[in-house]
């Protein structure tokens, strides 16, 4: 048994071996085809959605987690997310991943206020909904990583 990578090139045949009855063997082979496995990537399940933050107070965070298809074969490796609302260059509203060390399907991240200032300057009296894209990035059974882009709702008040 041996496994295949994704990207690379493979050249098969497929070869039968029947038995008969009367002792007699006979191989059949077919012509040799080229395959190239495709590496695809699961759907990222996001726990959580639709937040709540105070831009009164910047030291509140709430959590959210996001998880994959167990069984699959990945692992989620790094996870960050984060928007600037008013556009000055920093973020403002922050995901960050709570237990960087540990590699799993199953990720818990911190949702925060970084830049209280900026959502302040934006964000009306009831409130405004941002939608903060968050990257995750995976790694393959091979080894392989690969970018998954997913975002969560955040709604912000005053």
């Amino acid at each position: 048994e041996s496994k295949l990578k994704a990207g690379q090139r493979y050249r098969l045949a497929i070869r039968c071996t029947v038995k008969r009855e009367n002792g007699d063997t006979v191989r059949v082979q077919t012509p040799t085809f080229t395959v190239r496995p495709k590496q695809s990537v699961p759907k990222v399940t996001v726990h959580g959605n639709g937040q709540v933050l105070f831009a009164g107070n910047d030291s509140f965070t709430r959590s959210c987690s996001f998880e994959l298809p167990d069984g699959m074969g990945y692992r989620i490796k790094e996870l960050s997310g984060g928007i600037d609302c008013n556009r000055d260059g920093k973020e403002d509203i922050t995901v960050s991943w709570e237990n960087p060390e540990t590699e799993s399907h199953y990720a818990e991240a911190k949702l925060s206020l970084s830049d209280r200032d900026g959502v302040l300057t934006v964000s009306g009296i009831s409130g405004k909904t941002y939608t903060v894209p968050v990257t995750i990035k995976l790694k393959g059974r091979d080894g392989i990583t690969k970018d998954v882009k997913t975002s969560i709702k955040v709604i912000v008040r005053r």
